[in-house]
């Protein structure tokens, strides 16, 4: 197996599509998988304290405890090592070899730091090659966008008016959004019915109806507007337990840029 070095992209960027090279016989198997996060480590440590069974994240002078300074305590100091979930995703699932020419990176938003994990199995008679990864990426069009589908709880095959709702916060540097997408998983969307921002009804204009699928060219939402609840009902049904409702904004301005994943709220 080879882990790479956790990968510095120098700012948040949304990731976008992940492209490899190689070669693999048919009884060989490479799996391949990512992280991304934004600080340069994806593990919190912690020190015992010998108080009972309390673990703390910082050393004895109060400073955040990181992977050299874990090291340097003693065997009987070290406590749990657990995942900084709150500023790593989880590593993916297994990217599918045969997809080589492109696939969807796993990340939750915006990242900073991205890592590669590819594992090689083989026999004596099969083997296989990895000779690169390259993957697109793009600035975001926001700091942070937050969503939730309203209603939480609806009867199967019953078409029903939903809200998604976005909550986006918008930087100077931040060129902002006027194009929504918003996609199901487990069911059939129908048509965007109305849009509101900061509560107020505005004009939208349908780009793109299909029954996973619904784009809404909005008015623009940058830095004016941070902050400011962008809502969207349409009308859809839901074919069985679990289905998901995902979200995704872009600017009509830059089309060449990847389109940003909203982030599940509460």
């Amino acid at each position: 197996y080879y882990t790479s070095n956790i990968l510095d992209l120098g700012r948040e960027v949304t990731l976008g599509t992940l492209r490899w090279s190689g070669q693999k016989d048919a009884a060989a198997k490479i799996d391949i998988r990512s992280q991304g996060g934004n600080d340069t480590d994806p593990n919190i440590y912690w020190r015992k304290t010998f108080r009972g069974d309390e673990q703390v994240v910082y050393d004895e002078n109060g400073r955040l405890l990181t992977l050299r300074k874990y090291n340097r305590l003693e065997v009987s100091e070290r406590g749990k090592i657990t995942r900084d979930a709150e500023n790593w995703d989880f590593w993916s699932t297994t990217y599918d070899f045969a997809d080589s020419q492109g696939v969807e990176l796993s990340t939750t938003r915006p990242r900073r730091y991205l890592q590669f994990q590819m594992d090689f199995s083989s026999d004596i008679t099969a083997g296989s090659r990895l000779d690169y990864l390259e993957w697109t990426a793009s600035p975001p069009a926001a700091t942070a966008l937050v969503g939730e589908i309203d209603p939480w709880q609806v009867e199967t095959a019953q078409v029903t008016q939903f809200t998604y709702s976005i909550r986006p916060t918008i930087g100077l540097d931040d060129p902002g959004f006027d194009r929504l997408e918003i996609s199901v998983n487990g069911g059939r969307l129908l048509s965007v019915d109305a849009v509101r921002i900061g509560g107020e009804d505005v004009e939208f204009t349908p780009v793109e109806e299909a029954n996973e699928r619904l784009v809404v060219a909005v008015p623009k939402v940058d830095i004016s507007r941070t902050e400011e609840v962008v809502e969207v009902d349409f009308s859809g049904e839901i074919f069985r337990f679990g289905a998901t409702f995902n979200g995704h904004v872009s600017n009509s301005e830059t089309p060449q840029d990847i389109q940003q994943p909203v982030q599940a709220g509460d």
